[in-house]
């Protein structure tokens, strides 16, 4: 890469301040609404047994196309299209309302052929007090909400990390350079959240030796380490611009990842379960009373250490983030047999949710404002907030469907004599399975691809058009090439 194009890119990443922690969450509500406008649509768009290709094609359109539109173009009318949308989906309910009336003064016309009964086919809608003390499919053995929250994290990160080299992209979404929320600045943290919301111990899959645990563990980090390594030396090879102050000189996201894991489980192995509080407090008292706050955001590299001294202190934050989620995981995993425990646990969700954005607040205006960069208190209540906000809203937006599908409001002139066993098959999002299943792959598919784009396009004089255009050139391609896709079709 050019030097000079090099050093003018890396000052463009620079000195960001970010926007609000309410607007990095009301962007953070385009993807499930998205899917749940998708699910509505669909009805009326394919049936269960339509071309694989199709189904593909229509979800990348109704998803990662608004979603490249809303970072980009689109993104001084943000609320406009969530309400726009809104109003769609409301429209396409009272439609499917009108049908189902429509099918309902139609009843004996349906009874009279024997091929379409009410144990078969879905016609007859249920009481609500039969819905709420029923099972749901979705929230059995392996909830659909926790893959769906970690696919729409993974492909707004992947979308990000090419979007924010284009003018186009609001410099109010870039990664801040000190304090401050933006939309980049969560990525990390709702990845490491995920990762103990699933983690052995929150699903309570403990070995009885913690060291044959810590090991397992370790064996499961060692493609993160190779991944690091790996892009350290892609980086340092090629000249590719980085952004020394977010992580260190040799740090990356795949280390932090990686040690996170190790460190996490061998904390939880040896020390008592509280630790999730102790850590963020001890480390913050460390960054208020011992100047840690002006040494991390000084410019002094001599050494490994201190070059790296971002990736490295930061990560008291992040284990502190990971066992928080670790906690949150215990409790969801626990076995709730009806619709109305998951809505009990919805508004603890909730209610916790809100807790940790009023502390998170507190921490800002009484101890020290955000920062991504440290890892400091605020950052990690923020990152708390944040994650049980929207996991809560994923949760919502599956117990909504439910409530929709038991009601008969998500019809369609296609599949309005669906039967049962074919019905979850219509709603299944096929790029959200593929994502969340290779995560990993997915997320190393979108770094190559970024960087290609990057030595080929001189980013920062492409105009928006054609940004936009790239932008969605790229967006399929790691969609259409992962093997993720591929593995996917196979199975069907």
């Amino acid at each position: 890469m050019n030097p000079n194009y090099r050093d003018e890119h890396e000052l463009f990443m620079n000195h960001h301040t970010g926007s609000s922690p309410e607007k990095v969450l009301v962007v953070s509500l385009i993807m499930p609404l998205a899917a749940f406008a998708l699910k509505l649509v669909s009805p009326w768009l394919w049936t269960y047994d339509a071309s694989f290709w199709v189904k593909v094609i229509t979800e990348i359109v109704l998803l990662v196309f608004p979603l490249v539109l809303c970072l980009t173009i689109w993104n001084s009318h943000i609320i406009l299209f969530i309400s726009s949308l809104s109003a769609v989906c409301l429209s396409l309910i009272l439609l499917n309302h009108s049908i189902k009336c429509l099918l309902g003064s139609r009843k004996k016309t349906y009874e009279s052929n024997s091929s379409f009964t009410q144990s078969k086919y879905v016609l007859i809608p249920i009481s609500f007090s039969s819905f709420i003390n029923a099972k749901c499919e979705e929230l059995t053995d392996k909830p659909q909400f926790i893959t769906n929250m970690r696919a729409h994290v993974l492909l707004v990160t992947a979308i990000s990390i090419l979007a924010v080299d284009f003018p186009v992209f609001p410099r109010e979404f870039a990664k801040t350079e000190e304090f401050g929320w933006s939309l980049m600045d969560v990525g990390v943290g709702c990845y490491v959240f995920m990762n103990g919301l699933v983690a052995p111990e929150a699903r309570g899959k403990i070995n009885q030796n913690r060291w044959t645990s810590v090991f397992k563990t370790f064996l499961s980090s060692c493609p993160l380490f190779v991944l690091g390594f790996g892009r350290l030396v892609a980086i340092k090879a090629t000249n590719y611009h980085e952004h020394v102050t977010e992580y260190g000189v040799h740090w990356n996201f795949f280390l932090t990842l990686a040690l996170t894991k190790v460190i996490c489980t061998i904390s939880l192995n040896a020390l008592p379960v509280y630790v999730h509080v102790v850590v963020p407090v001890l480390y913050q008292y460390l960054l208020s009373h011992y100047k840690m706050t002006e040494y991390l955001l000084s410019d002094e590299r001599k050494g490994f250490l201190h070059a790296n001294k971002e990736g490295l202190w930061s990560l008291f934050g992040y284990t502190a983030i990971y066992l928080f989620a670790v906690q949150v995981g215990k409790l969801l995993f626990k076995p709730r047999d009806t619709l109305k425990e998951w809505l009990i646990f919805l508004g603890y969700l909730l209610l916790a949710g809100g807790m940790f954005w009023i502390f998170m607040h507190f921490s800002v205006e009484n101890i020290e404002p955000c920062s991504r960069r440290t890892a400091n208190l605020s950052y990690v209540l923020w990152m708390v907030a944040f994650n049980l906000i929207i996991l809560a809203v994923q949760l919502a937006e599956i117990i909504l469907t439910s409530l929709l599908r038991t009601q008969k409001l998500m019809l369609g002139p296609r599949t309005i004599l669906i039967s049962k066993d074919k019905e979850k098959e219509q709603y299944r999002i096929i790029v959200v399975e593929a994502i969340s299943q290779n995560a990993l792959l997915f997320f190393l598919v979108a770094n190559v691809a970024t960087g290609a784009v990057n030595i080929c396009v001189q980013t920062l004089y492409t105009s928006s058009l054609i940004a936009v255009i790239i932008l969605v050139c790229y967006s399929s391609f790691f969609m259409f090439r992962s093997k993720c896709f591929i593995q996917v079709f196979s199975a069907i």
